[in-house]
């Protein structure tokens, strides 16, 4: 009987596929199940236009009426520092007028069992104790304008959007992912943004143990927006930032750029750490732009 030559290649073939039974074996599966009722309390940092403020407060999940919702509430919100001067001076106050209202009013949160983010509960109340927080010294014409503001569409539009995107760093991005240690996802994903949709790059990597933390594990996710589709989106912004002196003509040009960090566990991605860092580049077509960078990290201590 003939035997066949051996390929040069099979004993490659069988090693490669060995790895990537191995990988798939080894791979981790991360979903949402955190205890209910749960609490922890948050400490954070938020870096923006030249101002840096650090804040406290606690979240609270708990059953909502609906059985097969679950309300992430945000309570007993404190404004600590703003570039490092304690927050309750009084200088630091008047400085911070309106915002300091907005920044400790924030709406909870539903959430499906699974953890899928369903929008924000209890807008409308929030704004009202928004304008309540108001000083008493507040111009009128402040406070009716500010209150116009909070009640249209699209800034309701905006308080969902944000509360979404803090999940989405905390829990959303990660939920039912199957990833291995050393192992990287890369997709193309729709986004809907300003009342539009386009693609952007999603590259989540799996960065193993974390470093003094038993049981968490370091996951990233990088994501790019760019091109002719996001500055249509952002064409309506083109005037107020000529206004400003950011621009001297239309936006031609347009970049957005997101990394998160998250140190969590696997079995129920209850976070230990997190952090956001948002850069956008905005161009004209003489070649002029701004550079703005957000930057977000959250501390969580669970009992």
């Amino acid at each position: 009987m003939n035997r066949a030559t051996p390929r040069p290649w099979s004993g490659l073939v069988l090693v490669v596929a060995g790895l990537l039974l191995a990988q798939r074996a080894a791979a981790e599966h991360f979903a949402f199940a955190w205890p209910v009722p749960a609490t922890a309390e948050v400490r954070s940092t938020v870096e923006k236009d030249g101002l840096v403020s650090t804040a406290r407060y606690r979240i609270e999940l708990a059953a909502a009426g609906d059985a097969d919702e679950l309300e992430l509430s945000f309570e007993d919100f404190a404004l600590l520092t703003l570039n490092g001067k304690d927050a309750t001076q009084p200088e630091v106050a008047a400085a911070l007028g309106p915002l300091a209202a907005l920044t400790s009013a924030l709406p909870s949160m539903r959430l499906s069992r699974s953890g899928d983010y369903r929008g924000v509960r209890g807008l409308n109340l929030v704004l009202q104790r928004v304008l309540e927080l108001l000083p008493e010294d507040t111009p009128s014409t402040q406070r009716l304008q500010l209150e116009r503001g909070l009640r249209s569409p699209r800034m309701q539009q905006v308080l969902q959007q944000k509360s979404g995107e803090i999940w989405n760093v905390w829990v959303g991005a990660w939920n039912g992912l199957d990833l291995a240690a050393g192992q990287q996802l890369e997709a193309r994903v729709p986004l809907r943004a300003l009342g539009g949709e386009l693609e952007q790059g999603v590259t989540i990597e799996h960065l193993g143990a974390a470093p003094g933390a038993p049981g968490y594990v370091r996951l990233r996710m990088t994501t790019l927006v760019e091109g002719p589709e996001l500055a249509s989106l952002l064409a309506g912004f083109a005037d107020a930032l000529a206004a400003s002196g950011k621009l001297e003509g239309g936006i031609s040009g347009a970049r957005s750029r997101s990394v998160t960090e998250l140190v969590t566990r696997a079995a129920d991605l209850v976070p230990r750490h997190a952090v956001s860092t948002t850069e956008v580049t905005v161009t004209d077509a003489a070649g002029h732009g701004f550079h703005q960078r957000e930057r977000k990290e959250y501390w969580f201590e669970w009992p």
